[in-house]
């Protein structure tokens, strides 16, 4: 119920979105074309300005959507207004640099900045007075099952949504069920978990015989904590799934596409900087400059990953010789002045230069740029099971621990960030922790 009208209404919002912005665009011409003086001989036609359309519409509707400056049942109106501003800003920085790489006429640039302007009036005006008529403009009446104390999150919920929600009654034995549908209900609302359907198949059924729809509503507590639920529907066959890893979003696929483009990348512009590093390590000690290591991947695939050697040969399988000397709590092994590391292999160190033929992996499609650091198998072993879930995303060069103070950071707080990531991620956030990277390796922080 709340989905389809989340649906409608975004179509529709960014309907009038888009007849907003072209508007915002037309005004800006007239001013700038009738009322901003011109240079002479120097007529703006709007013509001239037309094809920018053709950036601005599609770059519009991507940002918009994805800054999700629509109505949500959490968000009220006002809660969309900077979502639109940010839009409206990083579309006029594209604009802006379309207009640079084609070299268009200077005209269009203070033009731009004109029409922006307009179209954050425009945009804010239609979130302030059209959006919420349009979304409360039809009330449903909803029949909430189930006892009190189950149904007064639902009741508060339906309460606040920007949607208008009149809550018929409250209904506790489901044998008057029969009696209250007699009257119209546009949607029965069972406050109870999935797993207690057998309770409720005679209201089910009967909604399903009535053409009604009904839905469990399930407050979120510990065990479902930030958990997506999905419903698939095949032959003979429903699927009811629960998922807490990152839903595979078209930005999502985007995110791997760019991991391995930016990675190529980055192998050539560096081929120097790997040039003299596999150099220095063959002159100051014997032993292959790579070394491969075992490490858990998305959901705890094995794969290998590659640095550069940075201990004497043939040491790292003694690590269980040193382990009492370990600095970091539980089940990761990190120690400061580590005797097996060469001269050369602390310099890499410091500045991080050994992580570089990671970039591999990241070709081959076993890691990412940005996503939680990749564990060995001993340690995955003994983690708690919540833990585990720090699995649930393609592992990355940096991560929020690796620009927070590295080994600095006990192991629980290092969890804590991995899991603060892969529930907040945005493509946004992969850039700022891409540029964070840099002063952290410069600062070596916790690096050793």
């Amino acid at each position: 119920m709340i989905k389809e009208r989340l649906l409608i209404f975004s179509k529709i919002g960014l309907l009038f979105d888009i007849l907003f912005t072209v508007a915002a665009f037309y005004l800006a011409y007239l001013l700038r074309a009738f009322v901003i003086p011109l240079p002479e001989n120097a007529p703006l036609e709007f013509n001239s300005l037309a094809w920018l359309l053709f950036i601005i519409i599609p770059v519009w509707v991507i940002l918009l959507s994805y800054e999700n400056a629509y109505i949500t049942p959490e968000k009220k109106p006002r809660d969309t207004y900077l979502p639109a501003i940010r839009a409206v800003f990083f579309g006029t920085l594209i604009l802006l640099a379309a207009i640079f790489i084609l070299k268009a006429v200077t005209q269009s640039r203070l033009f731009v900045i004109l029409f922006s302007v307009i179209d954050v009036v425009f945009l804010i005006c239609l979130r302030k007075w059209l959006f919420p008529p349009l979304a409360s403009r039809e009330s449903k009446e909803v029949l909430i099952v189930g006892n009190k104390e189950d149904t007064s999150f639902v009741k508060e919920f339906l309460s606040s949504s920007p949607f208008r929600f009149n809550i018929k009654e409250f209904l506790e034995d489901s044998r008057q069920f029969d009696r209250l549908v007699a009257d119209w209900i546009d949607w029965v609302v069972i406050a109870a978990s999935p797993m207690k359907f057998s309770q409720y198949e005679d209201i089910i059924l009967s909604c399903r015989k009535m053409g009604i729809p009904v839905s469990f509503a399930i407050k979120e507590n510990y065990a479902f904590a930030r958990t997506r639920f999905d419903i698939e529907a095949y032959n003979g066959l429903s699927l009811l799934s629960f998922s807490t890893a990152p839903e595979l979003s078209p930005f999502l696929v985007m995110k791997y596409i760019c991991d391995k483009i930016i990675a190529l990348l980055l192998l050539f512009l560096l081929f120097p900087v790997f040039f003299i590093t596999v150099l220095l390590i063959k002159i100051e000690s014997e032993g292959s400059v790579i070394f491969k290591q075992q490490r858990c991947g998305l959901n705890g695939k094995i794969f290998n990953l590659y640095k550069f050697r940075t201990m004497v040969k043939e040491t790292e399988g003694k690590m269980d010789d040193f382990f009492y000397l370990n600095e970091m709590n539980r089940v990761v092994f990190k120690m400061r002045d580590d005797p097996r590391i060469t001269r050369i292999g602390r310099i890499l160190r410091r500045l991080s230069l050994d992580e570089l033929p990671q970039l591999i992996n990241c070709v081959k499609g076993d890691m990412s740029i940005v996503g939680p650091r990749p564990p060995i198998s001993k340690e995955v072993e003994n983690y708690a099971p919540q833990e585990r879930r720090r699995l649930s995303m393609k592992p990355g060069l940096t991560c929020i621990w690796q620009v927070s103070g590295r080994n600095e950071i006990d192991f629980d707080r290092w969890m804590e960030l991995d899991l603060e990531y892969i529930d907040n991620w945005t493509p946004l956030l992969d850039i700022k922790l891409v540029l964070l990277t840099i002063p952290a390796i410069l600062s070596g922080r916790g690096a050793y």
